[in-house]
C-alpha cells in the first residue's frame, strides 16, 4: 500500500497497473464538518480539503496564527494535538480514493487477493515483478505528474 501525499501525484497510474498487488491511496483528504464551500475547485469532492488545508483551518478555528508543521520532521505531540482538534471540531477522514477515483471494499479485496497470491507463490511474484519492471522501463518518465517528451 502506498499513500501518495504529493500534489501533483508522484505515482504514475500507468506504472501501477502493472502491479495488481499494489494499492495507491490519495492521502491527506479531510471531510470538513457541515456543508462547507471553500469557493474554489481544488479537484476534490464537495466539502473535502487536503490535510494541509485542514490543519490551517483547525488552527484558525482555535485563533492560532502560527506556523505549526513545516518540513518533513513531525513532532508526535503536535500530531496528537492536531488529532484532538480534528475531533473537537468534527472533522473526518474523507472516503479513500486512488488516482481521484473512490475506492470500494471490492477494490481492497482484489488487491488483497493479488498480494496473498503473490506471497503464496514466489514464482508468480517474480514473474509479475519482472514483467512490471520491463514494462515500466519502456514508459516515458514522469516527474510530479508532468510527462516529459522523448529526446528533449
Amino acid at each position: 500500500m502506498i499513500c501518495d501525499v504529493a500534489r501533483p501525484q508522484d505515482m504514475n497510474p500507468d506504472e501501477v497497473r502493472w502491479r495488481p498487488d499494489v494499492l495507491v491511496i490519495d492521502s491527506g483528504e479531510i471531510k470538513l464538518p457541515g456543508s462547507v464551500d471553500i469557493g474554489y475547485n481544488i479537484g476534490l469532492p464537495p466539502g473535502v480539503v487536503f490535510a494541509c488545508m485542514a490543519e490551517t483551518i483547525l488552527l484558525t478555528l482555535e485563533g492560532r496564527f502560527e506556523r505549526y508543521t513545516l518540513g518533513r520532521e513531525l513532532d508526535l505531540a503536535k500530531v496528537k494535538e492536531m488529532l484532538s482538534l480534528f475531533h473537537k471540531h468534527g472533522f473526518a477522514l474523507a472516503p479513500l480514493r486512488a488516482f481521484d477515483q473512490p475506492l470500494s471494499e471490492a477494490d481492497f479485496g482484489r488487491k488483497r487477493a493479488h498480494a496473498q497470491a503473490m506471497l503464496a507463490d514466489p514464482a508468480l511474484r517474480q514473474r509479475v515483478c519482472a514483467e512490471a519492471a520491463t514494462a515500466i522501463a519502456g514508459m516515458v518518465p514522469m516527474a510530479k505528474g508532468v510527462q516529459r517528451k522523448e529526446n528533449q
